[in-house]
């Protein structure tokens, strides 16, 4: 029998594409494999296609001089007749102007001037030759152009390409002006590079490509240069891509593969730049949950993990299906970050139901990190999501940028009296990972501003699915007495409900299942507090809780779990158990003769018990 689960609803990785990311960049990753097939599949740099926009834009509405884009009302851009004005933003979003300006969006038209439609093609070429006459020789002061300069280039090199076969495999004199505006983009390219992140991969794969199109050497030794200077930052020695977030790890790996690839068709030795992808690439196995996705943290939205990655990372996105089960059933990460599920499976039964997690360590100062989601737990188990992150909104200037890389918007440890984006790293402390994965012990600790420390115990244990976090808080702070608050964030499709002082269930309407979460105390008072467990959701006066971003622009109510204890130091224990609904789950708690604390958990007929020294060390007994 096939037990592969449901994995619940999701968005697919192209819903993605035009993602906007306001925190250093302009734009966010345009997967490279969301296009069409190349048009011309034996040119060296062939027609990739124009991202999303096609979804969104038609023939009919080019020619209406209308643009579309995401979420946002169509806009009325032109006169009719092809003047548009370029200088249009009436939605002040970073993604919509960029897209505009790209020029992507007529990019139906173009393809209906491949299959043979004259007029669309002509209404682009307008579209086009107007860009070019209202932007003269430079637009190297215009920080939206100049963000949109690559992708320009690329519909430039699309619209050659169709121009040209519709001409027998030559471009007519009469279409200098295009080759000149390829060149003016090429300088453009060469005069700002965004450097070693996924910007500036884009551009030296667009020089790169312009250079072989048209034969220039120095355009292709200039982008091949910028390659390698930026590969030993993009790349870690660990294969870790300097984004720090899944979605764009796997985007920076396909455009270095791409980037690999089109060096070897231009005739170059590619042989550095492909080296370390193979593991870069078969790291996105451990970047991607039971449930098929990868983790979503950091700038990123809910992404199907896709099938275009190597043997390891693509037994993961197909629950074992194809591909090669990957070697570490945990791979923890010099640079902070704990992957971890319980089994891998097998290719008859897949994994889906089995428990997978991680834990967020390292500086949350990477590019596309979030600062608050340091020491962040995330979980799935029986199919589902368990805990889910905020997500990001977008190019947003409002508080929910600022909501999003903060701690609210994760499952972490949180001090609302406290500066918590001041500190160090989260750092791995200990762990214990046995064979059978029947009990994964993982700790990390950090120091937030001058006087505090946090650290984080994580027990996931299977049969039953159970997580055990110890939060441990010490503030050095006379002067006042602190809250300290573990949050869980539940799927937003979940209904969340009081049971007692110290214990929540959580389930989505007409499902067998329900997750249990009861606060035990570890320091500090005895038994839980009226009011210390609080259950937020869509709050938005004050501080925003309970609120999910499965993609930007795009928020949603969700169940925030708040478990608040007080004092200077502070321990916390949550238990987190998902089962089904006909499973009561009991948790007791007791101590050992060496003063140990002894949790007795009961999920249906199956009891577990569980050790925790004075010192933190969890463990499962028997």
């Amino acid at each position: 029998m096939d037990t592969r689960a449901e994995t619940g609803t999701a968005l697919d990785a192209s819903d993605q594409a035009g993602e906007t990311d306001p925190s250093e960049e302009l734009a966010g990753p345009v997967d490279p494999d969301v296009a069409a097939d190349p048009a011309n599949p034996n040119s060296v740099y062939p027609c990739a296609g124009y991202g999303t926009l096609p979804r969104y834009n038609t023939v009919a509405t080019n020619r209406s001089d209308v643009y579309n884009w995401y979420v946002f009302p169509s806009t009325k851009v032109g006169n009719g007749s092809g003047n548009i004005n370029w200088t249009l933003d009436p939605h002040r979003d970073l993604g919509w102007k960029l897209w505009f300006s790209s020029l992507r969006w007529i990019g139906p038209s173009i393809e209906a001037g491949r299959a043979g439609d004259s007029k669309a093609l002509a209404k682009a070429e307008t579209i086009i030759r107007d860009w070019i006459r209202d932007h003269g020789t430079s637009w190297l002061a215009d920080s939206d152009d100049m963000e949109a300069n690559t992708h320009r280039l690329n519909v430039l090199t699309c619209f050659r390409e169709v121009v040209m076969e519709r001409n027998g495999g030559r471009l007519p004199s009469s279409y200098a002006w295009l080759t000149t505006s390829l060149h003016r983009h090429a300088e453009h390219n060469i005069a700002r590079w965004s450097g070693a992140h996924n910007h500036g991969s884009m551009e030296n794969k667009a020089l790169l490509g312009l250079g072989c199109l048209l034969d220039r050497r120095d355009y292709q030794d200039h982008a091949i240069a910028r390659v390698k200077k930026a590969l030993p930052q993009q790349v870690s020695p660990e294969g870790l891509s300097n984004e720090a977030a899944p979605h764009y790890m796997h985007f920076n790996y396909r455009l270095l593969v791409q980037i690999g690839e089109l060096m070897e068709r231009c005739g170059h030795d590619a042989r550095t730049v492909i080296r370390p992808l193979t593991v870069m690439g078969n790291n996105l196995a451990h970047m991607t949950n039971a449930l098929g996705y990868y983790w979503q943290y950091g700038d990123s939205s809910v992404t199907k993990a896709p099938s275009n990655v190597p043997a390891q990372a693509l037994y993961a996105a197909t629950n074992g299906a194809r591909g090669t089960k990957p070697t570490h059933r945990v791979r923890i990460f010099d640079a902070g970050f704990v992957f971890g599920r319980s089994s891998w499976g097998t290719p008859a039964t897949g994994f889906a139901n089995h428990p997978s997690w991680m834990l967020r360590g390292g500086s949350g100062r990477e590019k596309k990190a979030h600062r608050g989601d340091l020491l962040q737990f995330l979980y799935t188990a029986r199919g589902r999501d368990i805990l889910v992150d905020g997500g990001q909104p977008g190019g947003v200037s409002t508080k929910w940028r600022g909501w999003a890389v903060g701690e609210l918007a994760h499952n972490t440890i949180f001090v609302p009296s406290a500066k918590m984006s001041d500190g160090g790293r989260a750092r791995l402390t200990r762990s214990s990972l046995p064979a059978d994965g029947r009990a994964d012990f993982v700790e990390m600790t950090q120091q937030f501003n001058s006087r505090g420390t946090r650290t984080r115990g994580v027990l996931v244990m299977p049969d039953p699915d159970l997580a055990i976090v110890l939060d441990r808080t010490v503030i050095n702070d006379s002067s006042r007495r602190h809250t300290v608050q573990s949050l869980w964030s539940v799927p937003a499709d979940q209904t969340s409900t009081w049971v007692s002082r110290s214990t929540v269930r959580s389930s989505r309407p007409g499902s067998s299942s329900q997750t249990t979460f009861v606060q035990v105390p570890f320091w500090g008072a005895p038994t839980v507090g009226k009011g210390e467990t609080v259950i937020y959701r869509g709050a938005e006066a004050g501080i925003p809780r309970g609120h999910h971003y499965p993609r930007q622009l795009v928020r949603q109510p969700t169940d925030q779990i708040t478990f608040s204890r007080h004092g200077n130091q502070v321990g916390t224990i949550s238990v987190i158990a998902p089962a089904l609904k006909s499973h009561q789950v009991r948790v007791t708690r007791g101590t050992y003769s060496n003063g140990s604390t002894k949790l007795t958990i009961k999920v249906g007929a199956k009891t577990t018990v569980v050790r925790i020294t004075r010192g933190g060390y969890m463990s499962r007994e028997g």
